[in-house]
């Protein structure tokens, strides 16, 4: 299992990036997942951010980076903003157990 925890600005690229690595996975027969507190605001509508859910959205998706592991997912990949070090740490301290 191969995990990636992309950090950057909004805007900065981030989502594509991980859209285009996972495509790349699917195309080497590869099980990939992409995590990211963003997808929690997408809906039927498309996407609506609310920052009074941010704190849900980012439990969401810690969630599903979870999830994602225990299944044996075989490229996760997170892409939430991550702008300050203490966002890591959850994300590292699972993916170094594995």
């Amino acid at each position: 299992m191969k995990i990636k925890i992309m950090r950057g600005i909004p805007g900065s690229g981030k989502s594509t990036y991980a859209k285009k690595l996972a495509f790349e996975a699917l195309d080497r027969k590869e099980l990939p997942l992409i995590c990211s507190a963003d997808e929690f605001f997408i809906g039927p509508e498309g996407y609506k951010f609310d920052i009074e859910k941010l704190g849900e959205a980012h439990k969401w998706c810690m969630r599903k980076f979870l999830d994602a592991v225990r299944c044996s997912m075989t490229r996760i990949f997170v892409y939430n903003t991550n702008l300050t070090l203490d966002d890591l740490p959850p994300y590292v301290a699972v993916g170094q157990a594995e």
